[in-house]
């Protein structure tokens, strides 16, 4: 919420040069990336293996996305 809050100052300050949903999908494309190794990394703390593999999958696959995503958008 506070990211969002953010953007929508930026937004009254500077109308012109301020791609709203564009600044929302890149703060919270971030904050993605740590809520899946924080997923790994807890996994792990509890022992649970099924989770960590899958946690480690979705993690690898959200990275791979962004990179072809941002080589197809270059």
């Amino acid at each position: 919420m506070l990211l969002c809050l953010l953007v929508l100052g930026s937004y009254l300050k500077d109308k012109v040069y301020t791609k709203v949903t564009t600044n929302i999908i890149a703060l919270i494309g971030s904050l993605e990336l740590v809520m899946y190794l924080l997923m790994v990394i807890y996994s792990y703390a509890l022992d649970e293996m099924g989770a960590m593999v899958l946690s480690l999958i979705g993690f690898f696959a959200l990275l791979a996305t962004n990179i072809l995503f941002t080589a197809y958008y270059r």
